[in-house]
C-alpha cells in the first residue's frame, strides 16, 4: 500500500509541475500571417495595409511604430532592446488604440520570426497572449 501511495504522490507532483508551464508557444496563425498586426489573446485587434500605413523605428529609444496616415489608429512597441534575432527575449510595452481609447499591454516577448525588416514578437505568458508584428529598419 505504501508503494502505491508513493507512486500516486509522484504522479500527482509530475502532473502539477507539467501544468505550471507559464509559456505558450507562438500561435501558428500569427507566425504564418503575412501582414502587420497586433493580436491580444486570439483576436486581431489591429492590422494594417503596409502601402497606406506609416512605419517608424528608433534604435535610440528601441521603439517600433505602426500608424495610419492620420495617426489616430496605431500601435507602438517600446522594447528593452532592439529585437533582431529569432529566439531573442525582450521586455516590451505595447501602446495601441482600440475603440477610440488608448490601451497598454506589457510582457516578456520572444522574437518568433524575422524576415528582413519584419519582426514577429510573441508574448506567450498565460492569460497574457500578445502577438505584434513590427518593422525594424536597419541602417
Amino acid at each position: 500500500m505504501k508503494k502505491l501511495t508513493g507512486i500516486f504522490l509522484c504522479a500527482t507532483c509530475a502532473m502539477s509541475l507539467a501544468s505550471c508551464n507559464k509559456w505558450e508557444e507562438a500561435d501558428p496563425v500569427f507566425i504564418a500571417s503575412s501582414g502587420y498586426e497586433l493580436r491580444i489573446g486570439q483576436r486581431v485587434v489591429l492590422s494594417c495595409d503596409p502601402l497606406t500605413w506609416q512605419f517608424g523605428f528608433s534604435p535610440d529609444t528601441k521603439e517600433c511604430r505602426v500608424s495610419d496616415d492620420q495617426m489616430k489608429t496605431y500601435w507602438l512597441a517600446r522594447c528593452s532592446e532592439v529585437p533582431q534575432s529569432k529566439g531573442q527575449k525582450v521586455n516590451a510595452t505595447i501602446t495601441y488604440t482600440a475603440g477610440g481609447e488608448v490601451k497598454t499591454a506589457k510582457g516578456k516577448f520572444e522574437v518568433a520570426k524575422v524576415e528582413g525588416e519584419k519582426v514577429w514578437l510573441w508574448c506567450g505568458e498565460k492569460n497574457n497572449l500578445i502577438g505584434v508584428t513590427v518593422r525594424v529598419i536597419r541602417q
